[in-house]
């Protein structure tokens, strides 16, 4: 059974061991650009392994394209969000400007307090200014630059590229992994640098293919994606990698692959590869994995609708926008009544499936706390969204469906 299904048997042990043993790594555009968003000591842990790796290390010329296309937006974010702490900060900070407009507090508790916010604004304003100076003086990609001399595959050209386009686009259409998922990005572009984007992961995957057919050793991919054209996911658990992308890697190069989270690849190392990164930074990627910016994008053509959907889909939390305020486009001033259905039964299970998941869960503890507001305020927006455009359709709010 094993031999004849073995794409269903790829963690087994003994074949996980053996993997780690002979595998060389590729490391995902995502897991590089998380090093512009991580701690100091989640930076220099995945510096460690990276270095340890030695020639088990390689990576596509596509992901470090993607790196160098998207750094810049992505310092510039983090610089974003710590203004807007400066102005959250600032704001509270102005409101309490004189004791005498708070006769209830003592003197000596309000000045400990403005000195307080204003030790912190300080620091926040330090870490803005280090992450806009990055877009100039990038210490991450230095780093690497550094680190990965040697390591890096070859550029495909462009009849190669149009060539995977096109296989993409079949591919898509019938849902193959992997890449499906991004089939809406940049849809209707025909500059060539955007339709690339579209099938980027596609293109990743051909380049890791053909690099472990080349070399005739197995690959541990690591990802940060959350997406179903990677994951193999049942009742809201991630079981693994997709048994299809096993089985095609197995078809094209003859040799085994696995696909690993972040958080997954820096626990294992510990074991496979003599690593000691902490309890905590593991904890701190596997939380960013449910913080990080989660993207649900509508596109309307002609009335219909076409969606991609991002997953969080981690520890159980089986849907689209965990502690994400989701950017919902479309074309038309109104979304279509369908829409309007499919995004009220996605509010409803999302709301069932948080209570769900959380059962059993601290409800004190500050990382529950922090996600229960930020799910609420999701809520909140989809929810007055939503009344306000059944509204100006006509729709009725209590029973959509009477509109089928």
């Amino acid at each position: 059974m094993k031999d004849i299904f073995s794409s269903h048997f790829a963690d087994d042990t003994e074949r996980r061991e053996n993997l780690w043993k002979n595998c060389f790594f590729v490391f995902d555009t995502n897991v590089l650009t998380s090093i512009y968003k991580r701690s100091d000591d989640a930076r220099d842990a995945l510096y460690k392994v990276i270095g340890s790796l030695g020639d088990r290390l390689w990576i596509p010329y596509q992901v470090i394209h993607e790196l160098l296309d998207n750094r810049a937006s992505i310092a510039h974010a983090q610089a974003g969000l710590y203004s807007a702490a400066i102005e959250d900060l600032t704001a509270v900070l102005d409101s309490f400007d004189s004791a005498t407009k708070h006769p209830f507090l003592p003197e000596v508790l309000h000045k400990e307090f403005v000195n307080v916010s204003k030790r912190v604004i300080g620091e926040l304003e330090a870490k803005r200014d280090f992450h806009d100076s990055r877009l100039t003086v990038d210490d991450v990609k230095a780093t690497l630059a550094e680190m990965l001399k040697g390591k890096i595959g070859a550029r495909y050209s462009e009849e190669k590229l149009k060539s995977i386009i096109a296989e993409g686009e079949k591919r898509y259409a019938n849902r193959i992994p992997p890449g499906f998922e991004d089939i809406n990005k940049h849809k209707g572009s025909t500059v060539f640098s955007e339709v690339c984007k579209r099938y980027g992961d596609l293109i990743i995957w051909k380049q890791v293919i053909e690099k472990a057919k080349e070399e005739h050793r197995p690959v541990i991919f690591v990802t940060g994606e959350q997406k179903d054209d990677w994951w193999h996911r049942h009742g809201g658990k991630t079981i693994g990698p997709l048994p299809r992308l096993i089985e095609e890697f197995t078809e094209e190069a003859g040799e085994d692959f696995f696909l690993y989270s972040h958080h997954q690849f820096l626990d294992l190392a510990n074991t496979y590869l003599a690593q000691n990164t902490s309890s905590e930074v593991i904890e701190e990627v596997r939380e960013a994995a449910l913080d990080d910016a989660v993207s649900i994008r509508f596109y309307s053509d002609e009335n219909s609708l076409s969606k991609i959907w991002t997953p969080m889909n981690m520890e159980g939390l089986d849907y689209d926008a965990i502690n994400a305020e989701p950017d919902i486009k479309t074309n038309n001033a109104t979304l279509a009544p369908q829409a309007l259905r499919e995004i009220s039964k996605r509010l409803s299970d999302l709301q069932q499936s948080l209570q769900t998941t959380l059962m059993g869960r601290s409800p004190n503890d500050p990382r529950e706390v922090r996600r229960r507001k930020r799910m609420a305020e999701v809520l909140a927006r989809d929810a007055q969204l939503i009344e306000e455009e059944k509204r100006l359709r006509g729709l009725n709010p209590r029973n959509p469906d009477e509109e089928r």
